[in-house]
């Protein structure tokens, strides 16, 4: 689940995984749940934990709110990488 500033969370039966939001100056939210499950997904499917794959993901949801746009306003994963060093 997405939270938008307050992070995100994945609950299952056997626990929660939480992960905060990087502080941003939001330009346009658009996207930014579709930004964050493609990079989640892409997490999981190349090996990673959840709580890794989250983190990827909440950074990838936080550069691309502060771009306006929709699928062109996406990151790369070199841009992601780099905004998380």
């Amino acid at each position: 689940m997405t939270k938008g500033a307050d992070g995100a969370e994945f609950v299952t039966e056997s626990g929660r995984v939480s992960v905060p939001a990087h502080p941003v100056e939001p330009v346009d939210t658009t996207g930014a749940g579709d930004t964050f499950l493609g990079y989640f997904a892409a997490g999981l499917d190349q090996g990673m934990e959840v709580g890794a794959a989250m983190e990827l993901a909440s950074a990838a949801a936080a550069l691309k709110v502060t771009r306006p746009g929709t699928a062109d306003a996406i990151p790369s994963r070199d841009e992601v990488e780099a905004f998380r060093a």
